[in-house]
């Protein structure tokens, strides 16, 4: 499994903030919502970080 930078930036803030949503992924990664999605989607595939809830109230954290 290969760690882009993207999922790497993403890793960091989650260490220093301990969690975010997908507002704050769009927003540090400046992409849009299809790409922050399938992005959260592969990292929790890999087990690199934990979705919690769902809808607007979805989180992320490292695992």
């Amino acid at each position: 499994m290969v760690i882009t930078p993207q999922m790497k930036t993403v890793m960091d803030y989650l260490e220093e903030y301990g969690e975010m949503t997908d507002e704050d992924l769009q927003e540090l990664l400046n992409i849009k919502k299809t790409r922050a999605y399938l992005l959260a989607r592969q990292m929790n595939e890999n087990g690199l970080i934990d979705v919690i809830g769902r809808g607007t109230a979805k989180k992320y954290k490292l695992k």
